[in-house]
């Protein structure tokens, strides 16, 4: 855990942000629970995957003790990727409870294709005043104590200050459906929290990262579980390559998702070709996805390097041109690149055959993966 001051900068006014950065579900997750514990107003949780497992039912305890005291308590999860709670006893006990729960996208014969946007979100807001958000979802997976040596290795970022409290209107926006107010993002914010609920923030939101990587001269380094991205994105990182920016791609080696793997790979060819550098993490399953570019910008959240992530799924974002956290980011990056194997062009399949099935299989399910 890092402890990191950033500080954001409005017109004729500075107001600081405390941030705290996790590599360890234990770590957060204790975090996480003592504030909830303290809370007096409101605990607002979204999260993709949340388990009827131990670290869930941790969860579940500290909110209905909370709720029972009066404090408000709502609760949004995604239908599809918290399925496992939905069928389990430990519904039941939230339902018999204070807590506002409000399933995101819950199957429905007669719109089915609904079902397949996601809210792969995860969020923590207490009191208005601190907020978490990252790649950790809530599960034993993420947990050394409930899981061992082989937990997925996450990022997760804690927000102490007026940014949470921006966090809150973005869930209340999805909670709502109601409209948050547009503002376009200038150069005088130094963080940013950015979402991508409504059409224009989802413009927004792929913008800022495709500027970036089309601006880049120095360095663009890329951490995903998940690289699957669409046609122009692919074509802006080979673009960068190509003019000499150091592009480097670090992922998985171990995955939750076979098939996801093979599509990441049927791009390697064309991109390590170009020049960029791939890294695959082989310890345990990589799941942080972070981007740093030209050590002058970062972003840190739940949004994936893939055509979900830009396109259909929701997601929330951390973006910053803060150097301490920009430094802090390149040390974890760097750190799991130490561990890590580079992908060289010898090393790839050369059966063509083959090659042609991972061309294939990217273009097919890049977009429902």
């Amino acid at each position: 855990m890092t402890n990191i001051a950033l500080t954001v900068k409005l017109p004729l006014l500075m107001i600081t942000n405390k941030f705290q950065i996790y590599t360890e579900g234990d770590d957060l997750y204790q975090d996480m629970l003592a504030c909830i514990s303290r809370a007096k107003k409101s605990i607002l949780l979204e999260s993709y995957i949340f388990e009827p497992d131990e670290t869930g039912k941790s969860f579940i305890d500290a909110l209905l003790e909370r709720a029972s005291a009066g404090v408000e308590v709502r609760i949004h999860l995604d239908a599809f990727g918290s399925l496992n709670l939905s069928m389990s006893k430990e519904l039941d006990r939230i339902k018999k409870s204070n807590i506002n729960l409000k399933w995101y996208n819950p199957w429905c014969w007669y719109r089915p294709l609904k079902f397949n946007r996601r809210n792969h979100r995860k969020l923590l807001v207490v009191d208005e005043s601190i907020a978490w958000l990252g790649g950790f979802n809530i599960h034993d997976e993420n947990s050394l104590s409930e899981f061992g040596k082989e937990r997925w290795l996450d990022t997760h970022a804690r927000i102490d200050g007026p940014l949470a409290a921006y966090t809150q209107k973005l869930f209340e926006q999805l909670w709502d459906k109601s409209p948050i107010p547009y503002r376009e993002i200038g150069h005088e914010l130094e963080s940013i929290i950015v979402s991508n609920v409504s059409w224009r923030q989802r413009r927004q939101f792929r913008q800022i990262l495709i500027n970036q990587i089309k601006t880049a001269t120095k360095q663009i380094w890329l951490c995903t579980p998940y690289y699957m991205p669409d046609r122009f994105l692919q074509i802006q990182i080979i673009n960068a390559a190509r003019r000499g920016v150091d592009v480097r791609l670090l992922l998985p080696y171990k995955t939750d998702r076979p098939v996801a793997r093979w599509v990441a790979r049927a791009a390697y060819y064309s991109l390590i070709n170009s020049g960029v550098r791939i890294f695959e993490y082989s310890p345990r399953f990589l799941h942080s996805k972070i981007m740093l570019i030209d050590k002058q910008w970062t972003t840190i959240g739940s949004t994936n390097i893939d055509y979900r992530s830009f396109f259909i799924n929701l997601e929330i974002n951390l973006m910053s041109s803060d150097i301490s956290l920009i430094e802090s980011l390149s040390n974890i990056y760097i750190n799991n690149l130490s561990v890590s194997e580079e992908i060289s062009a010898d090393s790839l399949v050369q059966n063509k055959l083959i090659s042609a099935i991972y061309i294939w299989l990217g273009k097919i399910f890049r977009k429902i993966l």
